[in-house]
């Protein structure tokens, strides 16, 4: 996978074996455009940014569970059904859904909108389907935003750069509305008060 110019176009390369396996009528489907403004391309390019980004760290083991990341989209892309439709919705499709729904949360983490509900109106997907994403991953959508949360409030009362601010400040730039919830979760979360390890940082 090459990307030819920065923001610009990408060339993949797939053995025709693997191409026929994913989209039988493969040789039908060559200079065929796709719809760019399809949620189906916008996942697929995020996939294909995202593998990469990474391709430079990752060895061939690592790249094999990578892979049909972005061949299940180009499967669905190109309008393959059965079997193959069924696995590509369920792991690939799934995957970078799941991806997708994950960078919205984290760019928007201290907002109020911020919410199960929020992010599955934003996505067009029900609130139990996203459930069921984060479910597979072995952690729940509340879990994920609580833990990111934390960690940025973490991250922020150890910077030399924040140390002027309130902690309650830093808080709510974390995306916490409730101070004594966020002292409470962050406590059981890394076994300090917020004024604890702030003072440890200095």
């Amino acid at each position: 996978m090459v990307q030819a110019t920065e923001g610009g176009r990408w060339s993949i390369r797939i053995s025709s074996k693997v191409l026929t396996d994913i989209c039988r009528n493969a040789e039908n489907q060559i200079a065929v455009p796709l719809a760019a403004s399809s949620e189906l391309v916008k996942l697929l390019l995020q996939q294909m940014d995202t593998a990469h980004r990474f391709r430079p760290k990752l060895n061939s083991a690592a790249n094999q569970p990578v892979a049909p990341h972005v061949l299940d989209p180009i499967a669905l892309c190109r309008g393959t059904t059965g079997d193959v439709a069924e696995l590509a919705i369920n792991r690939g499709l799934a995957a970078a859904r799941l991806d997708a729904i994950k960078s919205a949360i984290l760019r928007d983490l201290a907002s109020p909108g911020t919410t199960l509900g929020g992010i599955a109106g934003g996505f067009g997907l029900s609130t139990r389907y996203i459930q069921y994403l984060f479910q597979i991953t072995g952690t729940s959508f509340t879990d994920f935003v609580l833990d990111r949360r934390l960690s940025l409030a973490h991250r922020l009362l150890r910077d030399p750069m924040h140390r002027s601010r309130k902690v309650s400040d830093i808080a709510m730039t974390a995306g916490f509305s409730d101070i004594s919830y966020f002292n409470r979760a962050f406590k059981a979360r890394f076994g300090a008060t917020p004024t604890d390890v702030r003072a440890q940082s200095k």
